[in-house]
């Protein structure tokens, strides 16, 4: 779920303040050394309590963890679970893919062919129009729709850990403005993935965490991955806590704060956000997704039939199917209260980073450059950027 990003400086001021120190176990190659280097320092800048980074490259394995799971100095450990935020997209469109490989839907269908199966959806349909819109649309952000965010966004401060209807979130969602029409740009829009998950919910007739299970997590083994209940607002253990900056009543951050918002309703999210894991089975997660393991080959082709995002970064990105290109790199990022995560793979190399901060005050864009970073460390060949031009974006300088 992409938040609205705040400076990272007030937390980071606030750690130093209490003591908080990022540390780690020693590292045993160099490059090893290296990305544990970046690790301290990323935490360090970030402001977050504690990181962990997984690399696997050739002979090269290692995950690795810096600093604290809290601000009362428990050690972050590299077991611990995440809220993953926007990389349950990537999920949850390999589900609805797969519902197209089991001849359930086609990928180009429209939504107001299935109102007969939902009540619910037959009434957005009813007051909003949905004509035009299609499984595909949904999932590459090109529905035309709006998103739910600054409708919701003084009720979801208001209390995280209270569940929301996903009608809530529909209806905040298709009463915004129209971005255009369907398949005519990418607009990024979490509220269209609400809208996919009611939808495919009521044609399956199956909860999504039973479609989560049955179709990736029991398929890939990835036992420390699940898709909480919206009233499950604790996290499995052993799990991380995570932070950002507490808000006044005209909601605007408070220097120097951090809220602890780890419990949490993953109905702030749904199906764009609000699968929970640990950096080894997010490893495990990238792998299949980029290289179309649990997928037919004409869906995992569609899937990673990717546009320009349009949106300005330092190099260039593409949208698919729930996944996002990052020059030979595959994967996806995610940032929602109190996490940030990023994951990537290169199929060509066989190359996978997966990055976790526990402070999403140090935002979507800042843990993507993170990867990028770690990416341009460990294959410099492989990527069209630079060590030294990623660390200007991060730091401010190179080296």
């Amino acid at each position: 779920m992409r938040r609205f990003p705040l400076a990272a400086a007030a937390l980071a001021a606030s750690l130093a303040a209490t003591g908080c120190v990022a540390h780690a176990a020693p590292a045993t190659s160099p490059l090893e050394a290296t990305v544990l280097d970046t690790l301290l320092r990323v935490v360090e800048e970030s402001g977050a309590p504690g990181g962990l980074v997984l690399v696997r490259h050739g002979d090269e394995e290692f995950t690795l963890a810096a600093g604290d799971a809290d601000l009362d100095g428990t050690e972050l450990t590299t077991d611990m679970h995440f809220r993953i935020a926007s990389n349950t997209k990537s999920m949850t469109c390999t589900v609805m893919l797969q519902q197209v490989d089991a001849g359930v839907i086609e990928l180009d269908d429209e939504l107001i062919e299935y109102v007969d199966r939902s009540e619910e959806l037959r009434s957005f349909d009813e007051r909003y129009d949905l004509s035009g819109i299609t499984f595909r649309n949904l999932c590459q952000h090109t529905s035309g729709v709006g998103d739910y965010r600054e409708a919701l966004f003084s009720t979801i401060l208001g209390d995280m850990s209270a569940p929301l209807e996903r009608s809530e979130l529909i209806e905040a969602t298709l009463s915004a403005p129209r971005v255009g029409e369907p398949g005519q740009r990418f607009s990024y829009t979490n509220g269209g993935y609400v809208l996919l998950g009611l939808a495919i919910e009521a044609i399956t007739d199956t909860p999504w965490a039973e479609l989560y299970e049955e179709g990736i997590n029991r398929p890939l083994g990835l036992t420390g991955t699940s898709y909480p209940a919206a009233s499950e607002t604790r996290l499995p253990e052993p799990f991380s806590h995570g932070y950002m900056a507490a808000f006044d009543d005209s909601l605007k951050p408070i220097p120097n704060s951090a809220d602890d918002v780890t419990e949490l309703s993953a109905s702030i999210a749904y199906e764009s956000g609000g699968v929970v894991s640990t950096i080894e089975d997010l490893g495990t997660w990238v792998e299949a997704v980029a290289t179309g393991e649990l997928l037919r080959d004409e869906s995992f082709a569609a899937q990673w039939d990717t546009r320009a995002t349009g949106v300005g970064k330092s190099y260039e990105t593409a949208y698919g199917l729930g996944v996002q290109e990052y020059g030979p790199y595959r994967g996806h990022g995610g940032d929602m209260p109190g996490f940030v995560t990023q994951m990537l793979h290169n199929p060509e190399t066989d190359t996978t980073i997966v990055v976790m901060l526990n402070n999403s005050d140090a935002s979507g864009w800042f843990i993507e450059l993170v990867g990028a970073l770690i990416a341009a460390q460990v294959e410099p060949d492989a990527v069209p950027w630079t060590v030294d031009r990623i660390e200007r974006q991060l730091f401010g300088s190179g080296g």
